[in-house]
């Protein structure tokens, strides 16, 4: 009991304290409403302008990879160690990137592929290729030869060997052997092949790559060819030997992400639109005084307001603008249009205590009963986006800045220009002028007492029913009916025990990692390349084992190591042994070997081994003075696959078997994709920790008590484990992307939880049936309507073809379903049942408070139904206003002989 009293004192404390410094605000804002439109107006305009200085990063792997994760530094390492040879020696598994090149697939629509007439076809596509010419910066008239990859002098493109006579040869004789011909693999160059005792009987597809050069002086310049290659491609006749061409370049994936963004522009245009109908329909009553429309409207132009003033902001301060950014406007509008519904809940709230309240104190108890509310859910989500802010993944922390910027901006805004538009909105109210018009509205008598009020006529509102319209009337009312039946609980918690079964389960199958991919659209050049691509051509990973060991390779235990090393190696379940290249192994099985002296060893090393094996001259590193060996690796490969995402777990297997006695770094150009799922899961439970903790303090500092506390924590764990387990249902997997709904849902889930337990402690009511319905007559409406015009504001999505922005709505519409549940279905039916309770009232208090179907007049003010009001009436007062209604007199006369 002490306990309970105890709670009970701490939040009335803390809520007098907060609700006295909202409703001096409050009253400041009545007063001065213009001075803070103007502010807000030209505040959000100024930083808007800093969208001029926006910039735009759309690299893919700087993107949606772990900035500095061990794949990166060990790049770093290998690249410092052995350069770039792409421009004198190239060889693919030299490379320390994923590589610079341009991709042509040839499709035959007829057949095989494998003939002369489709092989000179393809030639003169390969001149063409070979021909094409760009400016550099200089306006100097460049070739493919001026930045292509070269292997002994010649331009290196991967495919090139059917044009050689020895292979149209083979064609005629039908002897084409195969992975190998000619001692150069052609797994990369067939595709959908036919192959019988080790020769290539047929094949639809040919492969060309061409390659190009990645030193630092040739970067500008590949850029451009890549730019001019996709434009030559795109202009290509259809073919008259009946083959396809399919094409890409290495950049295509970032060029291509960007370019979705500039096709969803429209869908963000037509959800502004659909917004202000739904904020303007749910919130008109269709009387001409009382009439919000005006208002919702300036609702929306607060929340764009704060979404342009947030891209300037964010962008003056050089955070560079990332593609995911574009689903933050969708995102902005549901928060802010939610703020809307709970400050209009708080207007309509004090009718319920007096119509004729002066202005000033009116727009005072909005800010004191909704104005915490808001604050509360614009704190959990800053906090969520703040900490998302820490994430290791530049996509995800930049979204995370321009977001909780917006959600800041946006808060500022509607306590600010909001509130001022509604303090000019009761002015004309108080005046009795028309909502569109502006003009004194003539009050008929005979209307007001048939209770009609039409857009041409009406009176002044008297009580909560005059203002709210029928999406803020009937919504909790219904709601309310449903919950607190008896029979409705038993349903209701059976059903979340239901959902809580079924989302464990989905969770326990839920998967990681995100093909990049999936992030084009289907209508891209780009999709149809990765479709044959992905299903027609395999690939293998090459890995490096860089050994850090200067000298002593021509001795015994150092072999004994590093052929151990690769033995563990070929023998993981993913590794081809049959491919792996080790210089040492090779020069050990060769003539040249001599390991009588370190210097002999080197030598013939140098001179005689290596000239006739150009490939391993990349991989050996000599000392500048001694001439020893002072840095070498090797290499293992991986097993053909169609999508080397489903090799990732060898990263780690690679690098475990590499902790020996040698000192050694394994690396691999996949590696730094790879690397996402050796983050994506820690680095989430950690943002959900630290996001959960910090919201846990927030909630505990504006809603002291112990039982609502647990309850908000319960329903964002639920929240949470839902929206796991029913990602999975939907085919989403833990990813960058989704990290950053999952940091968004615990904002949104104490949302509406918070304006429910909020609502439920205002009631103030001994009996928690009639504090449920309370908290359903003061938040549910909000929660209702918040949840609607968050789904209308996402709803465009839904037809988007970008995979970022289809994900995004699948995520969000969770979060709206099951927020709004937990908050409208599951809350109050647990409150109802186990939530805190207010002392009991006095008798004395019983008899003088206010009948809950009347109105009543009271020191020539009227007061309107309150279930909860504690003022003391005088009788006299309440005798004078039911006396004028025939239709209560019955109960008004039991009430006066109680006094």
């Amino acid at each position: 009991m002490f306990y309970r009293m105890g709670c009970l004192s701490c939040y009335d404390k803390i809520d007098r304290v907060t609700g006295r410094l909202f409703g001096q605000y409050g009253a400041f804002v009545a007063r001065n409403p213009w001075t803070l439109i103007a502010i807000s107006l030209i505040g959000n305009v100024l930083l808007g302008l800093g969208v001029t200085r926006i910039e735009i990063e759309d690299d893919i792997e700087l993107l949606y990879t772990p900035y500095n994760s061990q794949s990166s530094q060990d790049r770093t390492k290998v690249q410092t160690l052995f350069g770039d040879v792409s421009a004198k020696n190239f060889y693919p598994q030299s490379q320390t990137g994923t590589g610079s090149h341009g991709d042509i697939i040839f499709q035959s629509t007829d057949g095989c592929i494998i003939s002369l007439s489709h092989i000179s076809h393809i030639k003169t596509m390969y001149d063409k290729v070979l021909n094409i010419t760009f400016a550099d910066k200089n306006n100097n008239k460049l070739r493919y030869s001026d930045v292509c990859a070269k292997r002994n002098g010649y331009c290196f493109v991967t495919g090139d060997i059917i044009f050689t006579p020895s292979f149209k040869l083979s064609i005629l004789s039908n002897n084409i052997t195969y992975p190998l011909f000619e001692n150069v693999s052609v797994k990369e160059i067939f595709g959908n092949v036919e192959i019988e005792n080790g020769t290539l009987h047929n094949a639809t597809l040919i492969k060309l790559r061409f390659n190009l050069r990645e030193d630092a002086k040739s970067i500008e310049n590949v850029k451009l060819w890549m730019k001019s290659f996709l434009a030559q491609m795109k202009t290509m006749p259809a073919s008259r030997s009946k083959t396809e061409i399919i094409f890409a370049h290495s950049n295509s994936l970032s060029d291509e992400i960007s370019s979705n963004l500039d096709d969803d522009i429209l869908l963000f245009a037509l959800t502004f639109v659909f917004i202000i109908l739904y904020a303007s329909f749910a919130t008109a009553n269709w009387k001409c005084i009382s009439d919000k429309q005006n208002l919702a409207k300036a609702g929306v132009l607060a929340t764009l307001l704060s979404i342009l003033g947030s891209i300037g902001l964010v962008s003056s301060c050089h955070v560079k603008f990332v593609t995911i950014v574009g689903v933050m406007p969708f995102l902005i509008l549901g928060i802010g249009v939610d703020d809307m519904f709970v400050l209009l809940s708080g207007l309509a709230e004090t009718y319920d205590e007096s119509p004729k309240m002066e202005i000033e104190e009116r727009i005072s108890n909005v800010m004191k009963s909704s104005g915490v509310g808001i604050t509360i859910t614009t704190l959990t989500d800053i906090i969520a986006f703040f900490v998302g802010t820490s994430s290791s993944f530049l996509s995800v922390k930049n979204f995370c800045i321009f977001t909780g910027a917006a959600v800041l901006l946006c808060y500022l805004n509607y306590v600010t220009l909001f509130m001022a538009c509604m303090t000019l909105h009761e002015q004309r109210v108080a005046e009795g002028k028309h909502c569109c018009s502006n003009k004194k509205v003539k009050i008929e008598k005979e209307e007001i007492d048939k209770g009609k009020s039409i857009m041409c006529s009406g009176a002044k509102p008297m009580c909560r029913e005059d203002i709210e319209g029928p999406m803020e009337k009937y919504p909790q009312k219904f709601i309310a009916k449903i919950v607190l039946m008896k029979p409705a609980k038993v349903v209701i918690i059976c059903i979340f025990i239901i959902y809580l079964g079924i989302s464990i389960w989905g969770s326990l199958q839920f998967q990681q990692g995100l093909d990049l991919s999936l992030l084009v659209t289907e209508k891209s050049y780009l999709y149809k390349y990765n479709e044959v691509d992905r299903t027609y051509f395999t690939k293998s990973i090459p890995i490096s084992f860089v050994i850090h060991q200067s000298g002593g390779y021509e001795t015994e235990t150092a072999w004994g190591k590093i052929q151990k090393l690769q033995s563990d190696a070929e023998n993981d379940v993913v590794i081809d042994p049959l491919k792996s290249l080790n210089w040492l192994r090779d020069f050990r099985s060769s003539s040249y070997y001599d390991n009588s002296s370190e210097v002999n060893f080197t030598n013939a090393l140098r001179t005689k081994f290596l000239p006739v094996m150009p490939f391993y001259q990349n991989d050996i590193i000599f000392d500048d003075t001694s001439w020893l060996v002072k840095e070498s690796r090797f290499f293992v490969f991986s097993k053909d696959t169609a999508d080397i995402n489903h090799f990732y777990d060898v990263m780690p297997r690679m690098r475990d078997i590499a902790k020996g006695a040698l000192p050694i770094t394994t690396y691999s150009p996949a590696f730094i994709f790879f690397e996402q799922y050796q983050t994506i899961v820690p680095e989430t439970l950690q943002n959900l920790g630290m996001t959960v903790v910090a919201i846990f303090v927030v909630t505990s500092i504006f809603l002291p008590h112990p039982v609502l506390i647990f309850f908000i924590t319960l329903t964002l764990l639920m929240i949470l484990v839902g929206l796991f387990g029913f990602m999975y249902f939907w085919d989403l997997t833990l990813s960058f992307l989704t990290m950053i709904h999952i940091i968004m849902s615990v904002g949104f889930s104490v949302d509406f939880s918070a304006h429910i337990c909020h609502g439920f402690m205002d009631t103030r009511s001994s009996d928690r049936q009639e504090g449920s319905r309370g908290a359903i007559k003061k938040a549910g409406a909000p929660v209702f309507n918040g949840a609607v015009s968050s789904f209308v504001g996402i709803s465009m999505l839904a037809f988007s073809k970008s995979y970022i922005f289809q994900s995004f709505f699948k995520v969000m519409l969770l979060i709206i379903l099951f927020g709004a549940a937990h908050s409208l279905f599951f809350l109050p039916t647990i409150l109802s049942l186990v939530g805190p309770k207010f002392e009991e009232k006095s008798e004395k208090e019983k008899h003088l408070e206010i009948p809950s179907e009347i109105c009543v007049v009271c020191n020539n003010k009227v007061y309107p139904h309150d279930h909860n009001a504690k003022k003391k009436f005088s009788a006299l007062g309440m005798l004078k206003h039911m006396m004028k209604s025939d239709k209560r007199n019955v109960a008004w006369e039991k009430r006066r002989n109680s006094f």
